[in-house]
């Protein structure tokens, strides 16, 4: 589809076992995630509908905590949102013939027409495993970040990107030991009611490395009752 700056925008989302595509009349949505996060976008975009707007976004990602990866296609505007932790990284190409956003880096690349290798891209990846910031192998082809909201409208060709999740730790009054323990203990109890609360009933695979903390994964959720591991 073209609009005033004849451009064309593209949103692709590959179908897998963790993406989904929905569509409805105002919009297109591409979701991976938790059925509990799938469930409450849900809600959300039936409230909204038409009427999306980057401040109703922000708020709704905001009371978010859990894995998740969202992009929304309408008629004014294109959404993409990543998690805390970029859980399911989602890619976007924006230059002068077109826009194009997918949750796949070959399928936006293809799309995109990218072609030219990026050699700092490459340097950075030999270096240390992978490639920083916004950036992948290829010029022009770029990786949004973790806690990132991407908008662009499609009227004026205006792109923005906004943090909507920053990790900043605070440091905290040191306490006695056994204090401290505790309270480790209780917030790792609410993560792990959360996973198993997400995961319903399908199996939770664990590669035991042999370390602490695989052998601390198994022990919290056979603490909780999960069976299915």
């Amino acid at each position: 589809m073209s609009n005033s700056v004849n451009k064309t925008f593209i949103g692709k989302i590959l179908n897998d076992f963790v993406w989904s595509e929905y569509k409805s009349s105002q919009s297109i949505y591409g979701i991976a995630g938790s059925s509990k996060f799938k469930f409450e976008f849900d809600e959300f975009s039936r409230m909204y509908q038409a009427n999306l707007t980057e401040t109703a976004i922000l708020n709704f990602l905001s009371s978010q905590n859990g894995s998740y990866g969202l992009v929304v296609v309408t008629d004014s505007f294109i959404f993409a949102a990543t998690d805390h932790v970029r859980s399911f990284p989602i890619y976007y190409v924006n230059n002068s013939n077109n826009f194009v956003v997918s949750n796949c880096a070959r399928e936006a690349k293809r799309l995109g027409g990218i072609q030219t290798i990026s050699c700092l891209g490459i340097d950075e990846f030999l270096l240390s495993g992978y490639v920083h910031e916004d950036r992948t192998l290829y010029t022009s082809l770029h990786s949004l970040p973790a806690g990132k909201l991407l908008i662009l409208n499609r009227q004026t060709d205006s792109i923005s990107i906004t943090t909507h999740y920053e990790y900043i730790p605070e440091i905290g009054t040191v306490g006695k030991t056994s204090e401290l323990l505790a309270e480790f203990d209780e917030l790792l109890n609410t993560v792990f009611k959360n996973l198993i609360e997400d995961v319903g009933d399908n199996d939770i695979w664990v590669p035991l490395s042999g370390g602490l903390d695989s052998r601390l994964v198994v022990c919290k959720l056979l603490e909780h009752g999960q069976k299915n591991i």
